[in-house]
């Protein structure tokens, strides 16, 4: 079988047609599914909870989720991959509730964490200075608001899946957005 891993992205009637395959218990088109979606979500937890293992294991956790309650899925008209990050934005949430947050005190660990899930080319672009820079600027922000930036800037999700992945108007979602790049900015020029 082919590398599942970054693939690139499938139309909406491919992925449709895989949600269909998967939920009858095909588990190729699951595997695909898995492909299409692993980077970003993991690279989406990862920002969120800033320790690479506890990423892998809410990931994996989050993939066994989403197979067990496929059935539970309906096409709407609602993104697939919404549906994937509302599950993923709740075990983060429980996850949070669990443990104490990573500190700031933390930034080596944090920066050579959000290193690996980074594209190539942004890896190369971004050097130490900014990435210390980046996670600082992330941490800043509330929950919602690292949500939205990470599905919008960095997952480059759509203003629709992800205002109905944290439940808000798509204009509010803009809002956020706004509003949290203003915040990132200003932290990023009070440490240059």
């Amino acid at each position: 079988m082919d590398d599942l891993r970054d693939n690139p992205r499938l139309s909406l009637d491919e992925l449709r047609l895989l949600v269909a395959r998967a939920k009858s218990g095909d588990s190729n088109a699951f595997a695909r599914l898995y492909g299409q979606y692993l980077t970003p979500l993991y690279r989406y937890v990862l920002f969120r909870v800033r320790r690479r293992e506890d990423a892998e294991d809410l990931t994996q956790t989050l993939f066994l989720k989403a197979f067990e309650s496929l059935e539970c899925y309906r096409d709407t008209g609602v993104p697939f991959s919404a549906w994937l990050y509302t599950i993923a934005r709740n075990l983060i949430i429980d996850y949070f509730k669990k443990k104490k947050p990573v500190r700031l005190e933390d930034q080596e660990v944090l920066c050579e964490n959000l290193i690996e899930p980074m594209y190539t080319a942004e890896r190369d672009a971004v050097g130490g200075e900014e990435r210390h820079l980046l996670a600082r600027a992330l941490s800043g922000l509330s929950e919602i608001e690292q949500t939205v930036v990470i599905m919008r800037s960095i997952d480059e999700r759509s203003y629709e899946e992800i205002a109905i992945t944290v439940g808000k108007s798509e204009e509010a979602v803009r809002a956020i957005k706004h509003r949290a790049l203003v915040r990132m900015q200003k932290v990023a020029q009070k440490y240059k």
